[in-house]
């Protein structure tokens, strides 16, 4: 197995997620590398982070589930583990997740997630918590202890296992071998052979209650489905014709139906063109109104103008008189506002002495007040615990009465029951020898049902030896038989192959089919060639007529700009000129001014024709600007039209472009495949065919594959039935050789398991009468020890009940003294106190007295300053007194201000009214005369669109929203009545075709009267069948019961003997029977192992066992002769360098069957000088010659220089790491 890439996310202090691939060149091309950082920085989190997606567990902390998860960082919700790893088996994914709810920090743990993936399909294989172990088992061949023994090594293990005695080796080999697996064995097998029996009984029995059907009703039943069946097939036909028919009829009806809807639908529409009829006319006068409208709206903007001057003419007018009177009397209010103003002043400066005086004995008040508080606090407190105290005294006294008289009453039955003082020693002894008695007991059982099933085994062991000599020469018959039919076979398909094999013949059917998909794919792109050159042409002719359209477009939108812009410029010179005449107009009072002679204030001219008369008027150069308007609308809309033909042609010719390098780019792919295919099918270059010619010269390859497969596949079918045969006639034999192998150890086993039952027999009365005498024995000694306590009659009681008597005695005595203890201690305590707090009580009455005194006279002092201000200012408050003089002052020069103010606002409007009644009398009279002549010129304008008058152009205007309503409507009302007939158009034609089938004459209701009967039959026919296969089918499944059941009879049959015998070899209810033999081998196996690996450390020393203690550890000294002594006398180097041998030993002996090729060793490296530390990285190195990758944990500084290859664990604030190193990568990041 090998690790190629480990992922994890929030472990430990490595928060975040990281990536180690170890695919890295830097991994391979050194073959070890170095994990390193401080201690506690997370370097042994990367190996929990790898046993955690493998088995959901690590070596530190045995099971991560809902339950705990000490592994999860800190302050996160969730965490994962995922590992890539390759193995015979393929290339797998593990992945491990849990997290909290909501995947909160403070969240609720959920249960984990683990699944196993094929990273090569991304098949999920198994997501199961158990089934994923169980899978990562099978596809590794490792469980997790066998796995952290060999491929991730904690040397710790070993040291405790060199330094410890040999006694206190036992255990810790059995914990780093493995070795309780052999005690498991031993007791499994105890298990399992009862279990294997007992299996064989039960399918014994389950065979006696399968009775399936004879043969003959087994036939009669088939007759019956087959003549049941036949009528159904027919009826069934019966109800699709009829089915078809009423559909039929169906769509017929439908159509007639549709057809009437249209012709309401268009009856409809008659009745709604009609109606719309008046609304169409009075679109046609709003369409002519509306091209008066803007004239006409700025007729209406003079008048309401006009209208609304004249009003607020009136309104001045009215409101001149108003704000004369209201001057006066703003003026009366400002002057009586001053007087009060004065008033409040006054009052505010008398009353400053008096409050001044009462705020001083205010002030001398509250002085007092402090102390008196201060007076009253110290008396409330002593008066609250003198209560508190005076009730604790008085519950205490009542307390220790009662407890002085339990204690009497308790002395007294201590006094009675004196002789259970000797249970709290005695009674352990007692219960042991109860508890012998009790497994006597047991055992005694146990024995009398062993002998039982002695029995029962010896008799059925005698029957089944009967039995099995009976079936000898049958079994002999039928495998000389068989050998005669195999080697029939055989010489026929030799005869068939004609010196070939099956597989050459598979491997030319395989090339041809090759050669066929070759093929197929060739004619696909010669298609495609011959395809895309027309296209090509095609597309040519349609870019050149698109370049001749842009160019045609081009020259007209240079046309239809330069009348744009000729229009523009006209335009502009009509409003100048328009605005000119109307400035004229407005100046008509300023012209009457104008004398010949002398300049014009505006323009300083001298001569001023228009001055009185000859006015030129505007509406005709308004008229011939309305024009210019429409003419340059109508050539914008056309530039704007042609501009976006000329786009629409650029876009469709660049696409027509993309499209043409599109297809030749397809043609050259589809050349280049040719080639390909051509150099598959084996064809030179210099006899192809060009591009175009492909396609026959396929065709006729494709033939004449097709015809070369046929003939592979005849003499393929011929030699497989042949194979086949010849394979059946194999199986026969062999199953024939394994019957008579079986039946010869049937012979064995049964002798030997009648033998066996007897001496099994004769060892079970032995020592059932052994126990017997042993139990006897012990319950008189038992009698003896209990008569002390009064129990005379032990046989009658029971050694149970008496043992439950004795306890309740002997628990009883320990309470009642300890309660008796309790007692004593707690009297003590009330009396003490109860001294304590009497004294306390008369200190604290003595300091109340005292304090009480203090505080009359500081009462008395207070009542005398309360008069003196009682008498200078009463209940009154100086401060409330003084802001409330304040605020009046306040609110008076307000009121002055605010009268003042108004004054002066009534005096600016009354000016600005008369201003504004003089300013409109004078526009009134200017814009009067303007509104007569915009007025004739609009009615000149409504002759013009044939309106007789004003009135008649408004009733003709619509709303905006209107106009649109009634076009939309107009609009709709004709696509309606074209919907409609195109509708009734392909109605009728479909109802023609229909009509045309002529599939039935019959009523409909006939039709689905029948098919109602015909489906009834149908139902009851189909029960019958229902209830025949049925039959049937259970009585298939009870002959296949049946012959399973005595197939598994006869397997369960070997399976019981094979237990049996290997019961006999290693097999023992408490496991001891393999565990001593395999314990020894086990030891004397991983010393071989480590000897080797430690051989290549040091030549002086070699590891040697104990002939006298198996488990003691010594080892040899070549330096020193070959003398021999114990591992602790070795350095701490020399024992690091012996437990790394151990480790790579048990390594290499715990994978014995499967490839390690990655290994971590948890190890610091810190007890090795330089020379040794040297020798044990180039033995680790020298793993790699192996195909190995080793990762070697350390904080040692002196692996940085030996090991170039380094994951560095780097911590950062607030207890985190990092990782760098070749191959890590934080999240999608790469180093």
């Amino acid at each position: 197995m090998k690790i190629l890439q480990l992922r994890f996310q929030n472990l430990n202090s490595l928060t975040g997620e990281w990536r180690i691939d170890f695919t890295h060149p830097a991994f391979t091309s050194e073959g070890i590398f170095a994990i390193t950082g401080p201690t506690g920085a997370g370097k042994s989190t990367i190996l929990d982070a790898l046993c955690l997606a493998l088995y959901g567990r690590t070596p530190r902390l045995n099971r991560v589930n809902k339950s705990g998860n000490e592994i999860m960082s800190r302050q996160t919700g969730n965490c994962f583990a995922e590992v890539t790893l390759e193995t015979e088996a393929g290339r797998f994914r593990c992945h491990w997740a849990q997290h909290r709810a909501r995947k909160k920090s403070d969240g609720e743990l959920q249960a984990p997630k683990h699944e196993i993936v094929n990273a090569e399909t991304g098949e999920v294989l198994e997501t199961k918590l158990r089934n994923v172990a169980e899978q990562i088992e099978t596809v590794t061949g490792m469980d997790f202890d066998r796995f952290t023994r060999s491929m991730l090594l904690a040397q710790g293990g070993f040291a405790a296992f060199l330094q410890a005695e040999p006694d206190a080796r036992a255990p810790i080999l059995e914990q780093i071998t493995g070795t309780e697996l052999y005690s498991q064995i031993s007791i499994r097998v105890h298990e399992r052979r009862s279990e294997e029996r007992k299996a064989l009984e039960n399918l014994q029995a389950e065979l006696k209650g399968i009775q399936p059907l004879n043969p003959e009703e087994e036939a009669g039943i088939q007759a019956q489905l087959d003549q049941q069946t036949q009528a159904a097939h027919l009826l069934a036909e019966d109800i699709q014709n009829q089915t078809q028919a009423i559909a039929w009829l169906e769509v017929i009806a439908q159509l007639h139906t549709e057809l009437n809807a249209i012709e309401e639908q268009a009856r409809s529409l008659d009745t709604r063109l009609q109606e719309f009829r008046p609304h169409q006319q009075r679109l046609q006068l709003a369409q002519l109104a509306l091209e008066l409208e803007g004239a006409y709206a700025g007729l209406t903007a003079l008048r309401r103008a006009n209208e609304a001057d004249t009003n607020a003419l009136n309104a001045c007018r009215l409101d001149l008189p108003k704000l004369v009177a209201a001057d006066q009397e703003a003026k009366s209010k400002a002057e009586t506002a001053a007087a009060e103003l004065e008033r409040t002043k006054t009052s505010l400066r008398e009353a400053q002495p008096v409050l001044k005086q009462v705020r001083a004995l205010d002030l001398r008040l509250a002085e007092k007040q402090q102390p008196i508080s201060a007076a009253q606090r110290a008396i409330n407190l002593p008066k609250e615990q003198l209560t508190h105290l005076l009730a604790q005294q008085a519950a205490d006294q009542t307390q220790l009465e009662s407890n002085r008289q339990a204690a009497e009453s308790l002395q007294r039955v201590i006094n009675q029951n004196s002789a259970d003082a000797d249970l709290v020693e005695k009674l352990s002894e007692i219960r042991v020898r109860v508890d012998a008695i009790r497994g006597l007991n047991t055992q005694q059982s146990n024995h009398q049902n062993e002998i039982t099933k002695a029995e029962r085994e010896a008799s059925e062991a005698s029957n089944a030896l009967a039995k099995i000599s009976a079936r000898r020469k049958q079994t002999q018959h039928s495998l000389d038989e068989a050998a005669a039919l195999l080697k029939h076979q055989q010489e026929t398909l030799t005869q068939l192959l004609a010196g070939k094999s099956v597989k050459d013949l598979y491997g030319q059917q395989s090339e041809l089919l090759r050669q066929k998909e070759v093929i197929v794919r060739a004619l696909e792109a010669a298609a495609s060639i011959e395809q895309s050159r027309p296209s090509v042409r095609e597309l040519d002719e349609r870019a050149a007529e698109l370049q001749r359209t842009e160019t045609e477009l081009k020259r007209r939108l240079d046309e239809e700009s330069a009348r744009l812009s000729s229009l523009q410029k006209e335009h502009d010179h009509l409003e100048t000129e328009c605005s000119l005449l109307q400035t004229i107009q407005d100046l008509t009072e300023a012209r009457h001014q104008l004398e010949d002679g002398r300049p014009c204030p505006l323009c300083g001219a001298t001569e001023h024709p228009f001055a009185h008369g000859q006015i030129p008027r505007p509406d005709q150069t308004r008229l011939h600007l309305l024009d210019t308007r429409k003419a340059l609308k109508s050539a914008a809309d056309a530039e704007s039209a042609l501009k976006v033909r000329l786009a629409q042609a650029v876009k469709d010719r660049e696409q027509l472009g993309i499209s043409r390098k599109q297809l030749e780019a397809n043609i050259e792919q589809a050349q280049q495949k040719l080639d390909g295919y051509r150099e598959q099918l084996g064809i030179a270059a210099h006899a192809a065919p060009p591009y175009g010619q492909w396609r026959p010269v396929l065709e006729s390859m494709r033939a004449d594959n097709a015809d070369a497969r046929e003939q592979i596949g005849q003499v393929l079918n011929q030699a497989e039935a042949a194979e086949n045969a010849r394979a059946d006639a194999a199986k026969a034999l062999e199953k024939a050789r394994e019957s008579a192998a079986q039946v010869e150890n049937a012979t064995l086993t049964a002798t030997h398991r009648q033998t066996a039952a007897n001496q099994l027999l004769e060892r079970l009365n032995q020592e059932l009468e052994t126990l017997q005498s042993k139990r006897a024995s012990d319950l008189e000694t038992l009698a003896a020890m209990v008569r002390t306590y009064h129990v005379d009659d032990l046989v009658s009681t029971g050694p149970d009940t008496m043992l439950a008597q004795l306890t309740a005695r002997r628990d009883k005595w320990t309470a009642r003294q300890a309660d008796l203890a309790d007692l004593t201690k707690a009297i003590g305590t009330l009396e003490q106190q109860l001294s304590h707090r009497g004294e306390r009580i008369q200190a604290i009455v003595s300091e109340l007295t005292s304090k009480e005194s203090e505080l009359k006279q500081l009462q008395s002092e207070l009542a005398q300053i309360r008069e003196e201000r009682q008498a200078a200012f009463g209940e009154k408050e100086p401060d409330r007194e003084e802001h409330q003089l304040n605020l009046n002052v306040v609110a008076a020069e307000k009121s002055w201000a605010s009268a003042r103010d108004r004054w002066t606002e009534i005096q600016k409007d009354l000016d600005r009214l008369t201003a504004k009644k003089s300013d409109l009398e004078r526009t009134l009279a200017e814009r009067t005369l303007h509104l007569e002549q915009t007025e004739n010129g609009f009615l000149q304008q409504l002759r013009e669109k044939d309106f007789p008058d004003e009135t008649a152009f408004r009733n003709a205007c619509l709303p905006e929203l209107e106009r649109k309503q009634l076009t939309e409507a107009a609009r709709c009302l004709a696509d309606e009545q074209a919907d409609l007939e195109s509708r009734a158009r392909a109605t009728q034609k479909r109802l023609e075709e229909e009509q045309a089938k002529q599939l039935t004459q019959e009523p409909v209701e006939n039709l689905r009267q029948t098919l109602e009967d015909a489906l009834a039959r149908q139902k009851a026919l189909q029960q019958d069948i229902g209830a025949i296969r049925q039959k049937l089918d259970n009585n298939n499944a009870l002959k296949r019961r049946q012959a399973e059941r005595l197939q598994a009879i006869e397997a369960q049959t070997r399976e019981s003997g094979r237990w049996d015998r290997l019961h006999e070899l290693i097999g023992s209810a408490d496991g001891k029977k393999f565990r001593n033999f395999a314990q020894g081998l086990t030891f004397e196996l991983m010393i071989g192992h480590a000897n080797r690996q430690l051989q290549k450390m040091t030549d002086r020393y070699l590891l040697v066992r104990d002939k006298d203690q198996p488990l003691e550890l010594n080892v040899m000294d070549n330096y020193q002769a070959g003398e021999i002594r114990s591992t602790k006398n070795l350095s701490g180097g020399e024992s690091f360098l012996v437990s790394l041998s151990l480790a790579l030993g048990l390594s290499q002996m715990s994978s014995r069957n499967v490839r390690v090729d990655s290994l971590f060793l948890d190890e610091g490296f810190g007890t090795l000088d330089e020379e040794s530390l040297d020798t044990a990285l180039e033995t680790l190195a020298g793993l790699q010659q192996e195909g190995k990758l080793i990762g070697v944990i350390s904080h040692v500084g002196a692996l940085r220089e030996r090991i170039p290859t380094q994951i560095q664990v780097t911590p950062r604030s607030g207890g985190r790491s990092a990782l760098s190193g070749p191959g890590c990568s934080a999240g999608s990041q790469r180093n």
